[in-house]
């Protein structure tokens, strides 16, 4: 980010500070992550080896073989709707490398999807052009221009199944504090009390109602902090609903909890963690998603919350590691050291392999789909559906 747009970003919150007013965690989030002239993503290359962090389809394509193999399986599963009549979504879509090896699977299991209308939802222009070019290069035998939308909400969907994901999409939308003090719960936003200098601190107590729709412990200690995205249960209200109607699946996979309790906002750059407020506007700004909360709205709107599962657990299920050995070259070393190093990076303890988890919304019904045989849904027993061990090439 240069200069003139990052002294552009603070002179914008500073100025929502003064008097001593706060700023809502969530609000100045979004706003430092997501101004469309002098946010990070506007401003910033966030993904990649040259930005501040990687996801794992820029890791290896073998995330997105996966991905697209279980979309495929869900896709059979719902009748095999032809392209008219289903539709490719993605939302966070980054630069498009995702899509891109879903799409290549798609296309050898003959799958409808791949004529299907492309639905990504991505507000950032900066990434909607990188995104594009990225997509006519690699998608090149098909009319891109035509087949792509790119859409800034997931309302208004067209009425037909969804077959997608969201990948770190997310824990990148804003979330909200409450923190308990010795006088009671208080929202905890951002003040501003020197030029440049910003802090959270309690603001302004929580309303009777607002406690009792919050999920707060009654048994909390001074000093506990709950969070909770309002956006991300938007979203995940509006797309439960629709899968709910229409049919599909999402498969969502960030990294995160089942719970809401602890302070889990963070700075990430140059692939590192960061001080949250330090290189406001120049750090990308997450938090762990709570995936209790997704399953909670999912579920009020008659859908189905499967997982959270381990990232590993999801991906070995499915073939992660016999893919990789069918991909073994004899005569080319490195490319198999590569190759491995990148399945070990996405299921490994120590790396991706436990800190990501996989979930899925599925339309009302029984059954485990394959993936997930390590899930065990709270008070209830339900029968998996028959293994799959497909692979796409």
């Amino acid at each position: 980010m240069g200069s003139t747009a990052q002294r552009q970003l603070l002179d914008a919150l500073e100025a929502q500070c003064a008097g001593g007013q706060s700023i809502p965690l969530s609000a100045f989030m979004q706003q430092v992550l997501s101004h469309p002239e002098y946010g990070y993503y506007a401003q910033n290359t966030a993904i990649g080896a040259e930005g501040d962090f990687i996801t794992a389809p820029e890791i290896s394509p073998l995330f997105g073989e996966i991905t697209g193999a279980f979309l495929t399986y869900v896709w059979a599963l719902s009748g095999k709707p032809d392209a008219g009549n289903a539709l490719y979504f993605e939302a966070g879509p980054g630069r498009g490398s995702l899509l891109a090896d879903i799409m290549r699977v798609f296309s050898h299991h003959d799958c409808a999807l791949k004529d299907s209308q492309l639905t990504l939802l991505e507000t950032s222009q900066k990434l909607q052009t990188q995104l594009r070019t990225h997509l006519v290069a690699t998608l090149a035998d098909r009319d891109i221009s035509r087949q792509l939308q790119v859409i800034s909400t997931p309302d208004n969907l067209p009425e037909m199944p969804i077959f997608g994901v969201a990948n770190e999409f997310f824990d990148a939308l804003g979330v909200d504090q409450a923190i308990l003090t010795d006088t009671g719960w208080y929202w905890h936003e951002v003040f501003c009390t020197a030029p440049s200098s910003f802090h959270l601190a309690p603001a302004r107590p929580l309303t009777a109602d607002e406690i009792a729709s919050h999920d707060l412990p009654s048994d909390a200690s001074i000093g506990t902090i709950i969070e909770r995205s309002s956006m991300a249960e938007s979203v995940t209200a509006t797309l439960a609903a629709h899968i709910a109607r229409y049919g599909g699946v999402l498969v969502i996979a960030d990294y995160g909890k089942s719970d809401n309790i602890g302070d889990t906002i963070q700075a990430v750059k140059q692939h590192n963690s960061h001080p949250f407020f330090k290189d406001i506007g120049t750090a990308d700004l997450t938090h762990l998603v709570d995936f209790s909360a997704l399953a909670r709205q999912t579920e009020a709107q008659q859908a189905r919350f499967i997982g959270p599962v381990f990232q590993a657990d999801f991906l070995k299920e499915l073939g992660l590691f016999e893919r990789t050995e069918a991909l073994r070259r004899p005569d080319q070393p490195e490319f198999n050291r590569q190759l491995v190093a990148s399945a070990e990076r996405l299921t490994s303890p120590a790396q991706m392999g436990q800190i990501f988890k996989i979930a899925a919304i599925l339309p009302a019904g029984e059954g485990l789909p394959p993936g997930f045989s390590t899930y065990t849904a709270p008070s209830e027993t339900i029968d998996r559906l028959p293994a799959s061990r497909s692979h796409p090439a």
